[in-house]
Formats: C-alpha cells, sequence, structure tokens
C-alpha cells in the first residue's frame, strides 16, 4: 500500500516539475519577446525624433533664407541704388554705399558670398572680393523665375572653379516695383559646410552607425546631397537607380514617408525613417545599422538563458529536497499538529494580552467568560473581579440595560443583534463610576451549540477631546482670516482716503499763483504721493494675490480701445524722455472680447512704465498679435501681448530674480532708477490668474521683450476686426510717410494702404524731400506728407520750411507727429503750415480723421492751412444747469477737497458726515440730482 502511495506521489512530483518547467521557459520566452518589441519600438521612436528634428530645422533654414531675400526683393531704396550704380558706375558714393550694403548682407547674415548681376548677369560687384567668372551661369528656368519678378532659390551645386559644393538664393532687382523690367540680380551663396552638413551629420545620441542624409531625385537616379559616415566624396556624386527599391534613400526618392526596413549603401542591413523635406526637393533618411540596434538583446537572451537554467535547477533541486524529506515530514505530523494547536492557543492568548483595545467575551448568559489585560486598564476591573459577572451590570451605563435585555433573546436563539457585525461609539462605566467614550465593535461565535458575543473595545475619549480641539482651532483660523480680510479692505480704504486729500490739494495749489520755486515743490509734493500711493497699490494688490482674494472678472469690452487708450495715457511719460512708444495690432484681430480690462490694463501699464523707466533713447513697442489662427465661428482666440524696448537690459542671470518680490536687477537699479521690485511679481501673477504666463528675453545694453499669451473667449456679436469704407479723400491718394522709425512708417503705411491710399516711405528729411522732387518731375506729385518731428538729419520743421519755400512744394498738404505735448510746438507747426498735428502714439481713428479733414480741407486755389492754436478763442460753452448734490464722506479733509473742487461752478452741494445722516438729508430735503457716497462710513 505504501509502495503505491509513493509511486503515485512520484508521479505528481515528476508532472508538478513538467509543468513547473513549461512555465518558467514560457515566461522566459515572453519576456524576452516583449522586451524586444519595446526595445525596437523605442528605437523607432528616437529614429522618428530624430528625422522629424532634422525635417522642422531645415523647413526653418529654408524660410530663413527666403525672409532674408524678402528684405531686398521689391525693396524700392535698394533698387534705386543699384540703378544709379548701374547708371554711374564710377559715382564713388553710389559704389560705396552698394558695397556697404553688401557687405552687411554677408557679414550680418553670414553668406559665403554676395555678388550683384546685371540683367545680362554679368557680375558687377562681388563681396567678399575673391575670384571669380566675369559672367555668373544662371540656369534657364532659374532665368524665368527672375524675370517673372520672384526670388528664385537654387539647390545644391557644384562650383568647378572653387571645387566645392553651393547654394544660391536669388533675388530679382527690379526698376520701379516688383514685376516690372528685370535691372538685376543680388545673388546670396551659401557654403553648406557651415552649417548644413555639420547639422544634417550629428546625432543627438551616442552611436556607432547612426547617421541622417538627404537626397533629391533626379530623373531614374536619387543624389546623395551631404558626405556619408561610411563612404566618402559622395555628396552629389554617388547616384543610385530608382530601381533599387531595398535603398531607405531610393525609398524616401520615391515619396515613402515613415518607417521602412532594408540595405543602405553599403549592402548592410538598417532600420530608416524616410520622408521629404516640405517646400524643398529634399528628402531625408534617418538610419540605424540592425546590428547596433539589436546587439542589447543578445545581452537580454544570454541573462533570460541563465535565468532560466537557474529557475529550473532550484526547481529540480527542491523537488528533491521534498521527496528526501517526505518521510520524516510524515512522522511528525502528529506530533507537530498537536504542538501546533498548543501554540497556536498561546499565541493566541499572547496576542490578546499585548493587545492595547480590550478584548471581552460574554456567553449567551450574558456573563463574562474572557477578560484581556488591556481590559483591566481600561475599566480598571482586574480579570478575576469581571469574569463570571453580569457584562452589562459591571461596564454599560443604566440607560443602557433596557435596551439589552429585550435583544438578548433574539441573540441567544440567532447570534443576531442590533450591535453585532458593527462598529458603534457608546458610552461605558468605569469602575470608579466614570464614563468614558469607547468605539465597540462586535461580533458573535457559536460554541458548543450556544451563541456567544466577542466585543473589542477601544476607549476614544482622548480623541474626542483632541478633535472638539481641532474643530475651534479651525473656526479660529477661519475668524483670524476673515479679520485679515477686513483688515486689508481697511488699510486700502483708511490709506487711499488721507493721499485723495493730499493728491487734490496739490494739484488744486498748482492751479494758483505761483513762482517758479513753488511750483518746482508742488510738483515733487505731487510726484511723491503719486509713487507713495503706487507703492501702496502695489503693496495691498500683492497681500490680496498672496491671499487668494483677487479674482480675475469677466467683462465686456474692445481690446482695440484698451490698447489705445493705455497707450495715450503713458505716451505722455514717454514723450517727456524723448521716446516714441509705439501701438501696434495685428489686422483682422478679434477686438470684441470679454475678460477682465482692469487687470489686463495694470498688466499692460506695468510692463510699459517699467519699460519708460530703464529706457534712456530709442522705442518702446506694444504689439498684440494673434497666437494662432482665427475663423469667425471660432468662440474664442488666443492673444501674443509683447512689450519691447532698447533699455538697459538684464543679464541672463538676472532674469531669474526679476519676477521675485522686492527683487530688482541690481542694487545700483533700485539706486538709479528707484522702485520697489513689486511691479513685475503682481504682473506674473496676475498674468498667471488669466491663464498665461509671463517671460522676458533680454541682453544688456540692448533692451528686453516682455511677453505673455492669453486666450479670451469672444463676445456673441462678436466679429474680426472690420475697417470703416474709407472716405473718398483718401481713395488712389499719395502720401509720403517721413520717419526715421521703421515701425512708426510701417504702422502709418498698413493703416493708410488698409484705406486706399498709396503710399511711399522715406527714412529721414533729406530722403523725403528727394522723392517730393522726383514725383514733381514725373508728374505724379504727393498730395500729402506726414513728418516726424524728431529724426537725425533734418527734423519735421526744417523739412516742413523747406517744402515751404520751394514753389513746386509749396501745395503740399502737412501733418505733424510728434511724442511730445507742448504749446510752442502747436504755435510752431501753425506758422509753418501744419494742417494738423498728431501725437505718438498714433490711434487709427485720429489718423483717418486728420488725413480725411487735411485733404478734404483745401479749396480750389487755396496755398496752406491753419491749424487752430492754445490762443485760438474756443466757442462758448452751453450754460451748465445747477445741480443739488448730496456729498456722504467721514473724512473732513475729503469733503474740503470735493468743495474746492466745485466752489467755482453753479451747482448746490450738502454734505454729510456718515450714511446714517446723509439718509435723513436724503429722505428730508428733496431729490438731489447727484449723490456722491464713500463706501465705508461709520
Amino acid at each position: 500500500m505504501r509502495d503505491e502511495k509513493e509511486k503515485s506521489s512520484l508521479k505528481i512530483i515528476i508532472m508538478v516539475f513538467a509543468v513547473l518547467a513549461a512555465g518558467i521557459i514560457a515566461v522566459g520566452y515572453i519576456s524576452y519577446r516583449g522586451y524586444e518589441r519595446q526595445h525596437r519600438s523605442d528605437v523607432e521612436r528616437q529614429l522618428t525624433a530624430v528625422a522629424e528634428l532634422k525635417a522642422e530645422e531645415l523647413v526653418s533654414w529654408r524660410r530663413e533664407r527666403m525672409a532674408d531675400a524678402a528684405l531686398f526683393h521689391g525693396n524700392i531704396n535698394f533698387s534705386e541704388l543699384v540703378r544709379q550704380y548701374f547708371a554711374a558706375p564710377r559715382d564713388v558714393k553710389a559704389q560705396t554705399r552698394l558695397r556697404e550694403w553688401l557687405k552687411h548682407i554677408q557679414t550680418y547674415y553670414r553668406y559665403d558670398m554676395v555678388m550683384l548681376l546685371d540683367a545680362g548677369y554679368t557680375k558687377k560687384m562681388i563681396f567678399p572680393e575673391t575670384p571669380e567668372r566675369s559672367r555668373s551661369y544662371i540656369s534657364p528656368s532659374t532665368s524665368e523665375i527672375l524675370n517673372s519678378g520672384k526670388v528664385a532659390f537654387e539647390d545644391f551645386y557644384w562650383n568647378e572653379v572653387n571645387k566645392k559644393i553651393y547654394l544660391k538664393v536669388l533675388v530679382p532687382i527690379c526698376e520701379k516695383e516688383t514685376g516690372s523690367r528685370l535691372l538685376g540680380v543680388l545673388v546670396m551663396r551659401i557654403d553648406p559646410g557651415n552649417y548644413l552638413y555639420p547639422f544634417i551629420s550629428r546625432w543627438p545620441t551616442p552611436s556607432r552607425t547612426a547617421e541622417t542624409f538627404l537626397v533629391r531625385r533626379e530623373g531614374n537616379e536619387a543624389v546623395f546631397l551631404n558626405e556619408l559616415m561610411f563612404q566618402k566624396n559622395t555628396a552629389l556624386k554617388l547616384r543610385v537607380s530608382l530601381d533599387r527599391t531595398y535603398l531607405p534613400a531610393v525609398q524616401a526618392a520615391l515619396g515613402y514617408e515613415g518607417i521602412v526596413e532594408g540595405k543602405d549603401y553599403r549592402g548592410v542591413p538598417v532600420l530608416a525613417v524616410v520622408g521629404p523635406i516640405p517646400g524643398s526637393p529634399w528628402f531625408l533618411t534617418a538610419r540605424m545599422d540592425m546590428e547596433e540596434i539589436y546587439a542589447p538583446l543578445k545581452e537580454r537572451i544570454y541573462l533570460t538563458i541563465f535565468i532560466i537554467a537557474a529557475l529550473l535547477a532550484g526547481a529540480g533541486m527542491s523537488i528533491r529536497l521534498i521527496w528526501r524529506r517526505r518521510e520524516m515530514n510524515f512522522y511528525r505530523d502528529k506530533y507537530e499538529a498537536a504542538e501546533a494547536l498548543r501554540e497556536s492557543e498561546s499565541r493566541l492568548r499572547a496576542i490578546t494580552d499585548s493587545a492595547r483595545d480590550a478584548i471581552l467575551m460574554m456567553d449567551s448568559a450574558g456573563m463574562v467568560t474572557y477578560w484581556n489585560p488591556a481590559a483591566e486598564d481600561v475599566f480598571d476591573y482586574t480579570s478575576d473581579e469581571a469574569i463570571g459577572r453580569n457584562l452589562h451590570d459591571l461596564i454599560a451605563p443604566l440607560r443602557y440595560h433596557a435596551a439589552h435585555l429585550a435583544a438578548l433573546p433574539e441573540f441567544k436563539r440567532t447570534g443576531q443583534g442590533g450591535a453585532v457585525g458593527k462598529t458603534l461609539e457608546l458610552q461605558a462605566r468605569r469602575k470608579d463610576g466614570r464614563e468614558i467614550t469607547v468605539a465597540l465593535s462586535m461580533s458573535a461565535v457559536n460554541i458548543k451549540g450556544g451563541w456567544h458575543a466577542v466585543g473589542i473595545i477601544r476607549d476614544i475619549t482622548a480623541q474626542k477631546v483632541e478633535a472638539e480641539a481641532l474643530r475651534r482651532a479651525k473656526e479660529e483660523a477661519e475668524a483670524a482670516n476673515r479679520a485679515k480680510s477686513e483688515f486689508l479692505a481697511n488699510m486700502s480704504h483708511e490709506i487711499r482716503t488721507p493721499m485723495n486729500a493730499i493728491l487734490g490739494m496739490a494739484e488744486l495749489l498748482a492751479e494758483t499763483p505761483l513762482n517758479r520755486d513753488q511750483e518746482k515743490y508742488v510738483q515733487i509734493f505731487h510726484d511723491s504721493g503719486e509713487n507713495l500711493l503706487t507703492l501702496i497699490n502695489d503693496i495691498l494688490d500683492l497681500s490680496k494675490v498672496e491671499a487668494g482674494q483677487i479674482q480675475m472678472e469677466a467683462f465686456p469690452f474692445h481690446l482695440g480701445d484698451l490698447i489705445e487708450k493705455t497707450g495715450e495715457i503713458l505716451g505722455m511719460r514717454a514723450g517727456d524722455k524723448g521716446l516714441d512708444l509705439i501701438c501696434h495690432l495685428q489686422p483682422d484681430l478679434p477686438l470684441e472680447v470679454i475678460g477682465d480690462p482692469l487687470r489686463l490694463r495694470q498688466i499692460l501699464t506695468n510692463l510699459i512704465g517699467n519699460a519708460i523707466k530703464f529706457t534712456e533713447k530709442g522705442e518702446i513697442v506694444l504689439a498684440v498679435k494673434a497666437g494662432g489662427p482665427i475663423y469667425p465661428e471660432t468662440r474664442e482666440a488666443t492673444f501674443i501681448f509683447s512689450v519691447t524696448d532698447t533699455g538697459i537690459g538684464i543679464s541672463a542671470g538676472q532674469i531669474k530674480s526679476i519676477f521675485e518680490k522686492f527683487t530688482q536687477a541690481d542694487a545700483s537699479t533700485t539706486r538709479k532708477y528707484g522702485g520697489t521690485g513689486l511691479g513685475l511679481a503682481i504682473t506674473r501673477h496676475f498674468v498667471e490668474l488669466m491663464g498665461g504666463a509671463l517671460s522676458v528675453k533680454s541682453n544688456p545694453g540692448r533692451g528686453s521683450v516682455f511677453s505673455f499669451t492669453i486666450t479670451l473667449p469672444l463676445q456673441d456679436q462678436g466679429q474680426l476686426q472690420e475697417e470703416t469704407a474709407a472716405p473718398p479723400d483718401l481713395q488712389q491718394a499719395r502720401i509720403l510717410v517721413v520717419d526715421d522709425n521703421a515701425t512708426n512708417r510701417m504702422i502709418v503705411r498698413e493703416a493708410l494702404a488698409s484705406w486706399g491710399a498709396k503710399v511711399r516711405e522715406a527714412a529721414g528729411g533729406e530722403e523725403g524731400l528727394a522723392m517730393l522732387h522726383r514725383a514733381c518731375e514725373a508728374g505724379k506729385p504727393f498730395r500729402l506728407v506726414i513728418l516726424d518731428y524728431q529724426m537725425p538729419d533734418l527734423d519735421g520743421f526744417e523739412t516742413a520750411r523747406i517744402i515751404k519755400v520751394q514753389p513746386e512744394l509749396r501745395g503740399t498738404i502737412m501733418i505733424l507727429l510728434t511724442s511730445l505735448q507742448r504749446k510752442d510746438y502747436m504755435e510752431r507747426a501753425r506758422e509753418i503750415g501744419f494742417a494738423r498735428v498728431l501725437y505718438k502714439p498714433v490711434k487709427r481713428e485720429e489718423l483717418k480723421n486728420a488725413v480725411t479733414k487735411a485733404l478734404g480741407a483745401l479749396e480750389p486755389g487755396d496755398r496752406e492751412i491753419r491749424i487752430p492754436t492754445a490762443t485760438t478763442a474756443a466757442p462758448p460753452a452751453p450754460p451748465q444747469r445747477s445741480l443739488r448734490i448730496l456729498l456722504a464722506e467721514d473724512n473732513e479733509d475729503n469733503r474740503t477737497l470735493t468743495w474746492m473742487y466745485l466752489k467755482n461752478t453753479p451747482h448746490d452741494m450738502q454734505m454729510a458726515e456718515n450714511g446714517r445722516l446723509a439718509v435723513d438729508m436724503f429722505i428730508r430735503d428733496g431729490r438731489f440730482d447727484l449723490v456722491f457716497m464713500d463706501i465705508q462710513m461709520p
């Protein structure tokens, strides 16, 4: 009998081993295959990422080259200079200026060579000067493109003179406008060895075989455009037939995109990512040898085999030991079972005795049968005192006894009850009669046909006390937070109230007769008050931000009006420092939006104010453009706001700290320019509350660009920005804009051109006068000239005087642009004969009105237009209706200030010192026309 059992057991053990071995091998195989697939997927992602990165950079590089060409394509000034040089090659001035142009193009834009060709493609000027053929070869297809007035891009080609490969960008130079007869060609030659080849061959991670290369399709061949890692002299020399479709380069030239497998030019198996470079005849291949890809898998398979072998060996040894010990275990089973039973009882008792919770047992008669040491600590009864006594009589308060007696019969019969299987929070009684709060968990067990109750009791009196203390602490914290909020509100009111009186009195004092020193003292008095109020506002705003008490509002507003009004307010400050403040909105922006205009204006005011403070000369540009495509059906739009200045700039190390509270770039900045360092911290918080992020780019001594991007919902009736129909006077009107600032010229030109005018530009007074004379000689004079006041060669006034003294130009209408709002400038403009004066930053509507009125103000035979001056008598104002005004204000200084503002008016003002008195006066004295009321009053 025993032998049969052993044979049966042996078979079972062998079957178990076989199943275990099969499982181990299967798990090892599955693990290896999973690792293999994951590794292959990682390599494919890496190749794809490299290919996409290279493709994007190449597209960007080509776009930048075409952008360089766009600077000279259709550039009237450059075309005119080339025409002068071709007409008079010995003109030293024209030759020198043209050579400076070519030198600037070659050095600034980093071209290998810049050449100027005439219409017959003969080289007229080269920079840098090197031996070259006198006539440049231009292919018929490229010549056709150039003659059509378009920029041409010549792909990789071999230069026999230099024995090198180049690329070329060819810009047609026409006589007058783009599309007219070809005058010459500007050739910008590119050496791919300086950037393209190193960029293409560079692999971002360590690799023995990975490389990228470009090919292009020529007929039935694919031509390699750069040098290869494992084969030299391949650029434009290595050609492969398109019939060799196993080559990834051929698959790329045939239009395949994505992951491909094949053999490379060495015949080595590779994995590659192929695809075209958009906007070019190039195809990119990023490849890696299969051997390198699968090299890590060899180590993995060796490790897997070793682990499987070790597991099988361990399993075999384990089964052998089990078999050998089976005999010994058989004889010890009974002994161990008995020993285990005793040990279990001992362990159970040790557990219950060492438990921190009281553990009790009650029989079906309600008597205590078990009482652990923790129960002695909780209830102060010893085990001997408790066992054998009625449990409820011992520890339950009298109010629970009736419920216990009612439920006991059901428990005896079924083991069920209201407390069984639940955790309840109850009161219990100690030996000394003191009640404590306990958590009771009760279960029922059947022992020898009778139901017993087992209860685990935890004393939670201390936890209840702590919870109550936490509740009170929470209420106190909330009360303290409310007190802080009320304190901030009161502080804001109490500080601004006297500051309002101080600033108001300073303004009133400035309006009284004062000598020069007194005017200076009052101005310092007023400016210091404004600075103090700004500091107070910043501190209070920062406190509200940190307390989480500022929320962004959602009101409908017009973005264009907000930008123009902000520029109008800050333009005077910029003008006082001799700076140009320029506001530019991208055309076709949706301007009817929903958001918080107050906080957005505060953000822009802080950024522009900082730019004005830290800029000594130059310009400040506030630009708003779309952050993505805008469609009529879109319900929201993304806007990019930027403030660019030409100020002192910020170093890279200081940029990290300027957004921190009470921090500026360095201590010398604070000493020289003042400020608290709060403005940018508050601005950053406001931008983040709007869902954006504030960033800065800067170079010391070259200025800074602060920008942020936010998304705003559009109003229901919001439409894309629409211009009203251009007035008839502007249709086809020839207008010349003369300003040394290119950004100013661009903004004025965009606006006038959108209204149908024909606009030309000049970068200075001398150039503007030359253009006016040429236009008169051609029989197409300009009707209107817009002159900037501050220009380096001839300022606006000097240029205007020259215009007025020359008979052929005297009838030209003139408008003056200036950043300085001074009465004497208005008088000088009137004397010279300007039709209008506009202040920067120029609003589009003001510009249109000024130009329209200026063009429409001349009657036949008129020679000049006069503008009003500060001394011109204004039409009499209509008489004011006397109003009854009620002022409710608890601050006596502010009441006095308001009375002084209105004392010279026909209005009747009554004053109340608090809200209650104001209500009584309103009821008693009848209806008031207007009520001014302070928010916080006693």
